[in-house]
């Protein structure tokens, strides 16, 4: 009984390695069905990006939110901050009244350039496609690496079975 109590516990580190390796394999098949993709927004040789939606009109502040209403009476949220952390140009609006005349300039769905009473508040300049990809080569990679560990876990636990059956 008492071999058996040993034996089972490896079994654990079996299932946590094999759970392990099946998540590594399918987040790595999903990676590389759905890749990474720029915002594609024209750039100038000097660097200027040109926007592909531009939202104007006052700002208002409702909840940790900062919204735009534009002139066809819809609210635009442009940043928010939670517990969490904040998401947007927060920050910089921070100091910006509600009520104010905003501009937000979007590159696809990523806000790149806000404007508060004509004066430039917050300038992003949207990822390229080789950061991009870097980003998905070092993100193959760790899943890569946790692949490999889980199938080291997964030979140490049935050695360790294996040992433990035999005495």
């Amino acid at each position: 009984m008492r071999q058996t109590k040993k034996a089972s516990r490896w079994w654990s580190v079996i299932s946590a390695g094999a759970i392990l390796g099946i998540t590594s394999v399918l987040v790595y098949a999903g990676s590389m069905l759905r890749p990474a993709v720029a915002p594609v927004c024209e750039v100038s040789p000097s660097g200027y990006v040109s926007p592909t939606r531009v939202v104007n009109g006052p700002l208002l502040r409702i909840g940790g939110s900062d919204i735009v209403r534009n002139d066809r009476n819809q609210n635009i949220q442009i940043a928010v901050c939670s517990k969490g952390g904040c998401i947007g140009p927060a920050r910089e609006l921070e100091q910006v009244k509600s009520g104010t005349l905003v501009r937000a300039e979007y590159c696809a769905k990523m806000i790149i350039r806000v404007y508060a009473s004509d004066v430039e508040i917050y300038n992003r300049v949207p990822p390229t496609q080789k950061y991009l990809d870097q980003q998905a080569v070092a993100s193959r990679d760790f899943v890569l690496k946790m692949f490999a560990f889980s199938c080291g876990l997964l030979l140490f636990g049935i050695l360790g079975v294996r040992r433990k059956v035999e005495t």
